[in-house]
């Protein structure tokens, strides 16, 4: 069920909610006496538009859009936007608290295929009316997904945190766009808490453009030595577990290309591999970061308010000080229930 629908009905929107399409936020209007945000400056179908605010402006453009909505309007790291001739509202360390999971992909051969789910032979008339009339077979998996494991690593167990996970293996069937070749499944080994941080900054020479983003992945040598031991708890069960066995499973015995220097599947080997092969989980947060107001790190308050300014709130997964160890959208969904009840305490006095 779509989040919308669960929360409201399309009717009861329809009476608060009036949704301009083909529109882009360009700014946040903030009356320089008072510091208090009363509008936004859009762009629809190309043309300027100005909307007002009766009580206040909520922002919900994302990692990405809601730290560069907020630069453009003047609230940002006071010396950035300075540099390019931003006026400052707020000094406020946007964009500067980037997290995100690296992840990268593990593929394996199989001598038997039987058991593997392929879209091209599975996806049939019989398999659909199965899946919707009894709710089992090949379709009730989500994208080839078959199972998911979450691990502590050894730093984290001496650490005293044995049931903190930070890796977490998702296991796929497989997918062409992934493995073009002959490996029938295949796994993203996450690394579920990061130490290495990133940033977001506008484009000095086009501030209109798309943000300059610096994932800054890997920098702590702590984030390469969790996902070597990811590696190796995948490869433990793909090659040294019964099930995977009587399937045949094996590692390909191929050096991927610009690693060939190194001894195959040695700790250097997969050091490379890992520089060669990493990419975001798309789970992009904490560069509006929540804390005390006082805390010189921190760009919004526990009511979720843009410090220093008024009537502005971000509510989206950029005010989560650290990443969650798994996927986030549990967490921006409490976020989203945080900030509505935030609201309607001010507004309602409930």
């Amino acid at each position: 069920m779509p989040v919308s629908t669960s929360v409201y009905a399309p009717e009861e929107l329809s009476e608060y909610l009036d949704i301009r399409r083909y529109a882009t936020a360009e700014k946040i209007l903030i009356d320089s006496d008072t510091r208090e945000a009363y509008g936004v400056q859009y762009l629809r179908h190309g043309f300027p538009q100005l909307a007002y605010a009766r009580k206040e402006i909520i922002i919900s453009a994302g990692s990405f859009g809601s730290p560069t909505l907020l630069m453009k309007s003047g609230i940002g790291p006071q010396a950035d936007l300075e540099a390019i001739n931003i006026r400052v509202v707020a000094n406020l360390p946007v964009g500067r608290n980037y997290r995100d999971h690296p992840i990268l992909p593990l593929g394996v051969e199989l001598l038997d295929t039987s058991q593997v789910y392929d879209y091209r032979l599975n996806l049939t008339a019989s398999s659909m009316k199965e899946f919707l009339e009894q709710g089992i077979g090949p379709l009730t998996t989500v994208r080839g997904l078959s199972a998911q494991a979450f691990l502590a690593s050894s730093k984290t167990v001496v650490a005293g945190f044995p049931d903190w996970s930070d890796i977490q293996i998702v296991f796929y069937f497989h997918d062409e766009k992934i493995f073009p070749d002959t490996r029938k499944i295949y796994c993203w080994v996450h690394l579920g808490r990061p130490t290495s941080i990133g940033s977001v900054k506008l484009d000095p020479n086009n501030i209109n453009g798309p943000p300059l983003i610096d994932w800054n992945m890997l920098s702590h040598e702590r984030d390469v030595d969790i996902l070597l031991e990811g590696i190796e708890k995948a490869l433990q069960v793909y090659e040294n577990t019964t099930s995977f066995k009587l399937l045949g499973a094996s590692y390909p015995d191929t050096p991927m290309y610009g690693c060939t220097e190194h001894q195959f599947r040695s700790k250097e080997y997969w050091k490379c591999y890992i520089s060669n092969s990493v990419v975001s989980a798309g789970h992009s947060s904490g560069t509006c970061r929540m804390g005390n107001e006082n805390d010189s790190n921190s760009v919004v308050n526990s009511k979720l308010k843009v410090i220093g300014v008024g009537n502005l709130r971000v509510i989206d997964a950029s005010i989560m000080p650290v990443i969650t160890n798994s996927n986030l959208q549990a967490a921006v969904l409490g976020i989203a229930e945080k900030g509505a009840t935030s609201i309607l305490e001010e507004h309602l006095r409930i």
